[in-house]
């Protein structure tokens, strides 16, 4: 989907080659132009394999839902007969029905193909697209049209071989299933657009065909799995993406890709298939105005710089990608503007670690918690001290590496910390041992400045 149906202008295709690529270069064995239920079936697979993940997508298309709805052309093919070079004989006045990603794709791509008055018909507001409203922002600019509150009701060819949708205006109701406001039809509102072609978004399928036949079990959006495990009700058989879930964001695809290797791994290892184990989280909390100010102490604020774009005269001639990236010193400049709100050790602290491993609820016995600190005097770390657990590693260090006043354990009962005698600076303390210090830290009460990560008030 990511080749055929995401136009170049969006993901250029050799970035995606690169990332195919790389996946080839692991060892993956690429065996194209094979069809499931014609060439090869499930239980093929379970034979020869000992594991199998479904990841079949949502390629089928959703129709209009009104007579007449086969004169359509799905959002899928059109924008797969694109991607592949072909341009398919559009006209100039073009429809698409639609409020999600791929009307959007839809739109662009009918405008680079000679498309002259493309509109985009919604059934319900601006407010309720799925769409990201970047890209309904990038479409308009391109000229596409917007119209919300409009829904079909019958298409069928014109005389001039065009074709002719009457559509009605709706109006939003009582929330539907989705929590979404639902679209009702304003009687005696009907109304005719004609068009040289018209282009069906109104969502995809999962494409099952024989799957169900062999013993696995559908659900009403595709395959069903345990969603914890990607597991199927047959043995060796994991599913995801969006033939579960139905037509969703790529990320999220991606992502059960990486649930499901985890989930095979532990299957082929014949240990409990139970996925990721869920990382034991603790947040300090609403921060007073005292602590705000100290977290905001090192953060400026500064305007979000604008992305260069391919000029409108290119864009609506071209494929070429419209975003294109900053120049390197704006990246930086843009990279500091982050608030740094995550934890400097949040894939490494052990503690963190342990709590998961042993089941620990850090809410069981809920009390008073530390103020929120941060010592960023010292130029390669910083020192957070509502993270320190007293375990004594960076005084240990310090002493070793015989650094001037070091560090000690200051304080009685639950005001005890780490700290430096006499009251002195953490640039006395640690004038070489800093480093080590940071290294040794289990928590991120200590952490290295330039780590790439920012501080954030977890306890």
């Amino acid at each position: 989907m990511l080749r055929w149906g995401i136009p170049a202008f969006r993901l250029p295709r050799k970035v995606l080659a690169q990332e195919i690529d790389l996946i080839r270069a692991l060892g993956c064995d690429f065996r194209m132009r094979k069809r499931l239920g014609a060439d090869f079936s499930l239980e093929d697979l379970r034979r020869e394999y000992d594991a199998v993940f479904l990841a079949i997508g949502a390629q089928g298309s959703r129709g209009l839902d009104c007579r007449g709805e086969e004169l359509a052309f799905p959002a899928v093919d059109f924008l797969a007969q694109v991607a592949g070079g072909h341009r398919p004989a559009i006209g100039e006045k073009v429809l698409i029905l639609g409020g999600g990603n791929s009307a959007m794709d839809a739109s662009r791509t009918a405008v680079r193909i000679g498309g002259k008055q493309v509109k985009v018909l919604y059934r319900r507001t601006r407010r309720e697209m799925p769409c990201l409203m970047s890209e309904v922002e990038a479409a308009e600019a391109e000229g596409v049209q917007l119209e919300t509150l409009i829904a079909p009701v019958s298409l069928m060819r014109s005389g001039d071989g065009g074709f002719r949708l009457t559509c009605v205006r709706m109006e939003l109701g009582a929330p539907d299933e989705t929590g979404r406001a639902r679209p009702v039809p304003i009687p005696g509102s009907e109304f005719a657009l004609e068009a040289s072609c018209v282009i069906a978004a109104i969502g995809q399928t999962v494409e099952a065909g024989t799957l169900g036949d062999g013993g696995l079990r559908l659900s009403r959006r595709g395959i069903a799995v345990n969603p914890g495990t990607l597991t199927t009700n047959l043995a060796g058989v994991f599913a995801g993406g969006d033939a579960v879930t139905g037509a969703d964001l790529a990320v999220r695809a991606v992502a059960s890709g990486r649930l499901a290797a985890v989930c095979i791994d532990q299957y082929l290892g014949g240990r409990p298939v139970h996925g990721d184990p869920e990382m034991v989280t603790v947040l300090m909390s609403k921060l007073d105005e005292a602590e705000l100010a100290e977290f905001f102490r090192e953060i400026e604020a500064s305007p979000r710089a604008p992305m260069p774009e391919l000029p409108l005269e290119s864009r609506l001639s071209s494929f070429g990608e419209v975003e294109l990236g900053f120049p390197a010193e704006v990246a930086v400049r843009e990279a500091g503007r982050c608030m740094k709100c995550g934890c400097w050790k949040a894939t490494t602290c052990q503690l963190r670690q342990y709590a998961t491993e042993y089941g620990a609820d850090p809410l069981r016995f809920a009390g008073a918690r530390r103020k929120f600190q941060r010592d960023m005097s010292h130029p390669e770390i910083v020192y957070e001290p509502g993270k320190c657990i007293l375990c004594g590693a960076c005084v240990t260090a310090a002493a070793a590496a015989g650094d001037g006043l070091g560090l000690a354990i200051v304080g009685r009962g639950f005001e005890s910390s780490v700290a430096v005698p006499l009251r002195g600076t953490m640039i006395e303390a640690l004038p070489t041992a800093a480093r080590r210090a940071a290294d040794v830290c289990p928590t991120g009460a200590f952490a290295v400045k330039d780590s790439g990560h920012g501080g954030c008030p977890i306890a």
